[in-house]
């Protein structure tokens, strides 16, 4: 439904000191699509009479009625038999968002180019070559194929809400000769428990604007943090992993929570297609993955300073930050890498077969699928008191985490996931896909906290599904047009 230019009043009637008196202001609603309302005139049509009234009623003394106040009483009448008659002849807007399809996880991540810069030299890396990665010195002959004779000034790395801070793989600063505190240790908490990481020196941390490969113009390169330091991870990643995604860097919360990054998931539709179903029918397994390929390159990332605002979106979930990190770790040894507080969702609501949970849920865009708690799982039927399954899984995934472990882990579909937007809007999914893993840290305060959920991007982007068979067999749609997370004023934006 299209509406255009509706103004939603907000009307308070307060008590102070001084006596009752009444705030009255006209307030544009979010347009997902059309022209905005002219506020200005919204404000004198509405505004400036009623104004008149309510000093009316309170006894205050007023100018007698003009005809610039009888042509706005007027305009305001022709207003609302506008506003009337049109959304009368429409469907009112429903304040429930339902959303079906989603499946197992999300192929793809966000990647951003970084360059680091000591003082005002930016530092060149060495060309990657997977012979010299530890488990693939048998792939010397594959080095042709990446074309990485040239030195390097910049590499990839993941924008992953759910890390307190930054973390550069082993290969990473050895290519870049990004040097580290010497003996510093910092313990980052990943899916597998703490690991203990180095911490670099500190850089400036410079971040591309954007990602899209449609540009004919390299992507400027914008400052995210002046004396940024990193968690230096000390242990080779797993060689599939590196084959398959290359070097696993980690951009966090510290530049991420300063950012408005938006998120355009139509890069990710084959040939710039609709992904459905039904055009997958009678096609091979090698069709499949072709498809699928082109979802596995990402959506296209843009970064925008604070004081961009998103204009077109439906729906907004409020985040908060809870410091899940450990600054007072008595294992820790120098000065602490960079860190910042992670956004959470509060009060999601699941339900499964007559069977309900309400938590708090982590959103972390480096989780491919949502992950919820053995308490979580129990409280919906799909575990016992011994932390047993009460049925077998629906699917199952490897699960790795920045330390380089890769354990297989069990999932299952919970029939319905409810969130709490604004403006009292609901965002319902049907047939959520999650996997039953514990995440567990203990803060400064000796308090050990399990994750309720993590929210994975399988409830964000396209996903695929049958990934227990190792292919895929299955393609899901495209939840949201445009994602848009706000670090700044801490809110999740989305477009359907």
């Amino acid at each position: 439904m299209k509406v255009v230019g509706t103004i939603q009043f907000h009307f308070d009637l307060c008590l102070s000191n001084f006596g009752i008196w009444h705030c009255l202001a006209p307030t544009p609603v979010p347009q997902p699509t059309g022209t905005n309302f002219d506020q200005r005139a919204g404000s004198f049509f509405i505004a400036y009479p009623l104004r008149y009234l309510m000093r009316k009623l309170t006894s205050v003394r007023c100018p007698p009625p003009s005809d610039r106040f009888k042509r706005s009483i007027l305009a305001t009448a022709c207003l609302f038999s506008l506003v009337v008659t049109s959304t009368g002849q429409a469907a009112p807007r429903s304040k429930t968002v339902i959303i079906r399809g989603t499946l197992e996880a999300s192929p793809a991540y966000l990647w951003v180019q970084v360059q680091l810069r000591r003082g005002k030299r930016i530092l060149v890396g060495e060309p990657m070559k997977l012979d010299g990665l530890t488990g693939l010195e048998h792939l010397s002959e594959l080095n042709d194929l990446l074309k990485t004779d040239a030195p390097q000034r910049s590499f990839n790395a993941l924008l992953d809400t759910g890390a307190s801070g930054y973390v550069i793989s082993q290969s990473t600063a050895k290519r870049f000769a990004i040097e580290a505190v010497p003996e510093a240790i910092y313990h980052e908490v990943g899916l597998h428990g703490p690991t203990p990481m180095g911490v670099s020196r500190p850089y400036t941390l410079l971040l591309a604007e954007s990602n899209d490969p449609r540009l004919e113009i390299a992507s400027k390169f914008r400052i995210a943090e002046r004396g940024a330091t990193f968690q230096l991870n000390p242990k080779p990643a797993n060689p599939l992993i590196t084959l398959a995604m290359g070097e696993i860097n980690v951009i966090g919360m510290p530049a991420i929570g300063k950012l408005v990054v938006e998120i355009d998931p139509s890069a990710m539709m084959a040939g710039g297609g609709e992904l459905r179903n039904d055009t997958l029918e009678g096609k091979s397994a090698l069709d499949l993955l072709a498809q699928v390929g082109s979802m596995v390159n990402g959506p296209t990332i843009r970064l925008h300073d604070r004081r961009y605002r998103p204009r077109q979106f439906d729906l907004v979930i409020p985040l908060s930050y809870f410091h899940y990190e450990r600054r007072n770790n008595p294992l820790d040894r120098g000065p602490l890498p960079s860190l910042r507080a992670n956004p959470t969702i509060r009060g999601i609501a699941t339900s499964h077969a007559g069977r309900s949970f309400t938590g708090d849920w982590l959103l972390d865009t480096a989780a491919p699928t949502c992950i919820i708690s053995t308490a979580h799982a129990q409280a919906l039927g799909l575990y016992d008191e011994h932390g047993n399954a009460t049925r077998p899984s629906d699917f199952s995934l490897p699960l790795g985490g920045i330390g380089g472990e890769v354990k297989p882990t069990s999932g299952f579909r919970i029939e319905r996931l409810r969130i709490k937007a604004r403006r009292g809007r609901i965002i319902e999914y049907h047939g959520v896909h999650a996997i039953v893993h514990d995440v567990t840290t203990e803060l400064d305060s000796g308090e050990t906290v399990t994750l309720d959920g993590v929210f994975g991007t399988n409830l964000l982007l396209p996903t695929i599904g049958g990934l227990t068979t190792g292919i895929p067999t299955d393609i899901g749609p495209m939840p949201f047009q445009r994602i848009w997370i706000d670090g700044p004023r801490g809110q999740l934006l989305l477009k359907r």
